[in-house]
């Protein structure tokens, strides 16, 4: 008998929301939950019932960026106090089980901090923290270094912008996404 599940919920911003999930998981009924520029807080307000009882996958949080800067750098509070509300939106959704992707590095403008993608890295370690000290069942899937290129910028063909991806970014998030499932 196969116990792998026949459905996945999908919840995230414009990255999620441009990705065409039933062509890289054809084998799943997919129930997305995805809005451009959405930041994590809008969650809390979209009716994500579709979720409850099957697996979960969030990939939000870059815009959300912006409102945590200080001194071009991500504040110390802001990395705690957004990987606190991460966890308690992601036990909302009483998954089967919960992937979190990391928040991928990224390159928007020539006005970003150079900072910005090592603070990136600091926050996904801390939602990874976080989930752990939670009773939910989840899997980090830690994305971010596959993102970049040998001298640590963004991988440019990856990307059409610096921060939404191209085919072949979509085609590497998907393989490991699926690799987790």
């Amino acid at each position: 008998m196969d116990d792998s599940p026949s459905e996945i919920c999908f919840i995230g911003d414009s990255i999620t929301y441009q990705w065409d999930l039933e062509k890289y998981f054809p084998e799943y009924k997919i129930n997305k939950h995805a809005i451009s520029g959405s930041v994590l807080e809008d969650v809390t307000q979209w009716d994500t019932e579709d979720c409850k009882g099957i697996p979960t996958v969030m990939l939000i949080g870059t815009n959300n960026l912006l409102y945590g800067m200080e001194n071009d750098t991500l504040t110390s509070k802001f990395i705690q106090d957004f990987s606190t509300q991460y966890a308690q939106i992601a036990n909302s959704f009483n998954a089967s089980k919960f992937y979190a992707i990391s928040i991928l590095p990224r390159n928007k403008s020539d006005n970003e901090s150079l900072s910005l993608n090592a603070d990136i890295r600091k926050l996904n370690q801390q939602i990874d923290q976080t989930l752990k000290q939670t009773n939910i069942h989840y899997e980090f899937i830690d994305v971010y270094d596959y993102f970049l290129d040998k001298d640590g910028d963004i991988h440019w063909d990856y990307y059409y912008d610096g921060l939404h991806l191209t085919q072949e970014g979509y085609e590497i998030l998907s393989y490991h996404i699926k690799d987790a499932l």
